[in-house]
């Protein structure tokens, strides 16, 4: 199963992106838009299947009766879930990131087609208002 790498990208990088093309500021090409999004789409399918998984390492037992037997299944147990570093957590970061990315996408595309629109209306009347003859 191949993973995409998001490079390290803090999330709070993509939300700066979306207060861009929120802006008005990004735009992007519809096709390469449309790859992009089920190029997302895909990952959120792998994302979400690990995700899952996850589910299966919450409760870790078997340690025995040591005395060093609680510290170890906490140890464990913090590795899967409970905080900000535990395998659930990151995964879940990883998905609300690619959701964010689709956002900036798909407001990308918007900003351009409303800038073709625009362009395109502003062409229009300036040919209208040409004399004819």
């Amino acid at each position: 199963m191949s993973v995409v790498d998001l490079g390290g990208v803090d999330p709070g990088v993509w939300r700066g992106l979306l207060g861009q093309a929120n802006a008005g500021e990004l735009t992007l090409d519809r096709d390469v838009g449309n790859a992009l999004n089920i190029a997302c789409e895909n990952y959120l399918l792998k994302l979400d299947g690990i995700f899952t998984k996850t589910l299966d390492v919450r409760e870790v037992e078997g340690f025995g009766g040591f005395e060093s037997s609680a510290a170890l299944q906490t140890k464990f147990t913090e590795k899967a879930t409970g905080t900000t570093q535990s395998i659930d957590a990151v995964i879940r970061e990883h998905i609300e990131t690619v959701k964010l990315i689709q956002q900036v996408v798909a407001k990308s595309i918007a900003n351009l087609e409303a800038t073709d629109d625009g362009t395109g209306q502003k062409v229009t009347k300036t040919g209208q208002d040409l004399p004819q003859g």
